[in-house]
């Protein structure tokens, strides 16, 4: 299942309360220990106006965030695609921050000569590119590979795809019409393609061939438009509506592409579908929920949802069983409740969240939510185990809290998750500044909740160590990062295991099968013990592995122990029974020659050694050596011993593996791993110690010109440290013949006419140079083909 990215833009009136950011948290349909701690705040922002409408996390927790500035000196990056304000009333940005907010990664401008405002920020599948999707008035709007690089009148919707670093843009593209187009929710699909939606004034909005609806009733209408993921062509593109103002809120995309969209509408006329959960409007502003097929030529189902007053549908979620969770504002006191946490309105206007079955037919779960005042609930989110998070903003005194700071009495915010099962709040908590905020999105993924919005104040609050810990000026955004801590679920019990004694390692389960995280289906950390000392018991990633002990056997009680954030377990427990077998020889290792040595002397044989294996019925074993390359195989079988001598004509310079199998007439077992080692080159060195000469000399190669072999001869009167290679008229290194210490003596070396590499050199003159100590001397040579 996608997590749910929560999408809010309100601005606060502007005067000198106290905002306090609420959440309450609450379990969905099993009963755990919770806990909730801020991990970061950070301000970002210039000396003008600044805001923040939405937030993405990829898989390293690194935090891209997008919104629109008036502030020509927003923090930027160099390198990036555009660190200079372009001008006009705002510019849209995006900024990626580390994981831990302490650092901003790359931060840039995007916009024209007018507004631009960022509505939706994305990584895309691979995260490799960052896709920002908003409104733009602006005519030269940057555009590149695009759909539609002409701007078309009053706002059009933008899609803008940069690299990871910020640093290019991909592709960059309008959409609209001749009148004005506004993006207000977007959504990228697991192939990159991205869906927008919002309303449209546009009679000429483009739609595509087939699309459900093609036409225009000449007021606002909404919009859902699927562009390709590389920005240049309009997959499907429809509009719906009725006769009156339709706005459509939010867009979600099943797993199997279908799009769904929420909003309100004052259309009597707005399509619905046959057999839905209402198929007409009962008030003046009416939710709808409508879902298309993927291709958006057919509408699958379209229901009303509401009463008799006004009703805002501004999110919508879809769970695995393609159930629909909707969530708004509804002044409508005989709003559709059923098997809701409250029943009754609680005056003002009240949060709803309602669940709407796969088809659009049934009502499975509504409910109000909220206190004597105002709220609004502006995002729906699931996790794993479909825990119901909303957030929003209330002014009511008395609105549900447990566990938590109470409501300020001002225009606060709030995060909310419903135990729709248990109809119960499990914890909340408040925090804030005494300043007006805007509060831009919420993203729930992985058990870590992210806030995003807009300050004046200078006391919001800010962690030590984050990327700005005071207001740059005027309004600056926000980025607060929250952990909630949910107990891991048993969803099944690991049944009882029997193997072979000395079967080695065994898988005995893949633990993401028995207990799952309800943020993440991967942050659990398992553990585990064994009663005795017959088996080992260890975790490889998410697997559950056993090895047998030599000679075990018997039944051995294993425990497996989940445990989240370093807090929270849950354990399980069943018997593994060892069966007696014959036992096979042991593994054993290699020693001799090492893994990549390089042999001292070619013409030396080659001793192979290894550790002895044991067989525990104390039968005699016997090895058999295989050496061997791409075109070469040899076996030197019925060895006794762990150690052979092998004199045999292999290749100079030359790779060859080697390993050793061990066989007590039954079971034949191979050493636990294969070497390599490499054969040196093959040169002659002559040498007579027995005399010593009264000074350093480099005698004459002979003979000279020669092919294929020459004898080079030199002097030392002294121990030395000897170099004596050969080059090329141009000075590069052909052969090294000596790099060692040499006694004192006379001395003769041959060469092949091969280079360093074993390759025969071409005909030509040669250079052959000896450093001895504090002697130095080169002599010429001719080689002859």
């Amino acid at each position: 299942m996608e997590f749910k990215k929560m999408k809010l833009i309100l601005k606060i009136p502007k005067i000198f309360f106290k905002v306090l950011y609420c959440i309450i948290y609450t379990i969905f349909s099993v009963s755990m220990s919770n806990a909730v701690t801020i991990d970061f705040s950070t301000y970002i922002g210039g000396f003008s106006e600044d805001f923040s409408v939405e937030a993405d996390v990829n898989s390293k927790n690194e935090i891209v965030i997008s919104g629109n500035t008036s502030s020509t000196n927003f923090p930027t990056t160099s390198g990036v695609f555009d660190n200079l304000y372009n001008g006009g009333s705002w510019d849209s940005f995006i900024s990626k921050l580390s994981k831990d907010a302490s650092t901003l990664q790359f931060s840039t401008f995007i916009g024209g000569n007018s507004s631009d405002t960022g509505t939706n920020v994305f990584y895309n599948q691979s995260e490799d590119k960052i896709l920002i999707i908003g409104t733009t008035s602006s005519s030269n709007f940057p555009t590149k590979n695009a759909y539609s690089d002409t701007f078309n009148l009053g706002y059009d919707s933008f899609i803008s795809c940069f690299s990871n670093k910020g640093d290019s843009l991909i592709y960059s593209t309008y959409i609209g019409g001749s009148n004005t187009d506004f993006t207000l929710a977007s959504f990228v699909d697991k192939n990159d393609n991205v869906y927008v939606s919002g309303r449209t004034f546009s009679l000429d909005f483009p739609t595509t061939l087939n699309a459900f609806s093609q036409t225009s009733f000449g007021n606002w209408e909404s919009f859902i438009s699927k562009i390709s993921s590389n920005g240049d062509s309009l997959i499907a593109s429809t509009l719906i509506g009725g006769n009156q103002q339709d706005e459509n809120f939010d867009i979600e995309i099943d797993k199997f592409g279908n799009p769904y969209i929420t909003g309100f509408t004052f259309s009597i006329n707005y399509p619905t579908t046959s057999g839905a959960f209402q198929v007409y409007p009962s008030g003046n502003s009416e939710i709808y929920v409508s879902k298309f097929t993927n291709d958006m030529s057919i509408l699958n189902y379209s229901t009303y949802l509401g009463g008799s007053s006004t009703d805002y549908g501004n999110s919508i979620a879809i769970d695995k069983n393609l159930n629909a969770f909707i969530t708004g504002s509804t002044s409508s006191t005989d709003f559709p409740i059923f098997n809701g946490y409250d029943a009754s309105f609680n005056g003002g206007e009240d949060i709803f969240l309602s669940k709407v079955s796969s088809d659009g037919s049934i009502l499975l779960y509504s409910s109000f939510l909220g206190g004597n005042s105002s709220e609004r609930s502006y995002n729906v989110s699931l996790d794993l185990v479909s825990n119901v998070y909303l957030s929003g903003h209330t002014s009511s005194i008395d609105f549900p809290i447990f566990n938590g700071v109470n409501n300020n009495g001002s225009n606060d915010y709030f995060i909310v998750s419903l135990n729709i099962i248990d109809n119960s709040i499990n914890y909340s908590t408040c925090f804030g500044s005494t300043l007006s905020e805007t509060f831009g999105s919420s993203n729930y993924t992985n058990g870590s909740l992210y806030l995003t919005g807009n300050t004046e104040s200078n006391n919001f609050l800010s962690t030590s160590g984050s990327y700005s810990q005071i207001n740059s000026g005027g309004n600056d955004v926000t980025l607060t990062k929250f952990l909630f801590f949910n107990q891991p679920l048993k969803i099944s019990q690991i049944q009882d295991k029997s193997y072979l004694e000395d079967s080695g390692v065994n898988l005995v389960v893949n633990l993401d099968s028995i207990f799952i995280n309800p943020d993440s289906s991967s942050a659990l950390v398992y553990s585990t013990s064994v009663s005795g000392s017959g088996i080992n018991s260890y975790i490889n990633s998410d697997s559950l592995l056993i090895s047998t002990i030599t000679d075990s056997t018997g039944d051995y009680q294993i425990i497996v122990t989940a445990l989240k954030d370093s807090i929270t377990t849950v354990s399980d427990s069943f018997l593994i029974t060892i069966i007696p077998v014959n036992d096979p020889p042991t593994v054993f290792n290699l020693l001799n020659p090492t893994d990549g040595d390089t042999l001292p002397n070619f013409f030396d044989p080659i001793e192979f050694i290894w550790n002895s294996s044991i067989d525990a019925d104390n039968t005699n074993l016997i090895y058999n050596l295989k050496i061997f390359n791409s075109s070469f195989d040899t076996t030197i079988s019925n060895i006794s011993d762990t150690t052979l001598n092998f004199t045999s004509s292999l290749e100079e310079l030359t790779n060859y593996n080697w390993f050793v199998e061990v066989t007590d007439g039954e079971f034949t077992v191979s050493s636990s791993d294969t070497f390599e080692f490499i054969t040196p080159m093959a040169v002659s060195i002559s040498e007579n110690e027995n005399q010593v000469p009264n000074s350093f000399a480099l005698r004459q190669n002979y003979p000279n010109p020669f092919n294929p072999t020459t004898t080079i001869s030199y002097d030392l009167p002294i121990n030395s440290k000897v170099i004596l290679k050969i080059y090329n008229l141009i000075g590069q290194e052909v052969r090294a013949l000596v790099e060692k210490n040499v006694n004192a003596g006379f001395h003769l070396v041959n060469w092949d006419g091969k280079n360093d590499f074993g390759k025969q050199v071409s005909s030509g003159i040669y250079i052959y140079k000896i450093q001895a100590g504090d002697f130095v001397q080169s002599k010429k040579m001719v080689f002859l083909k």
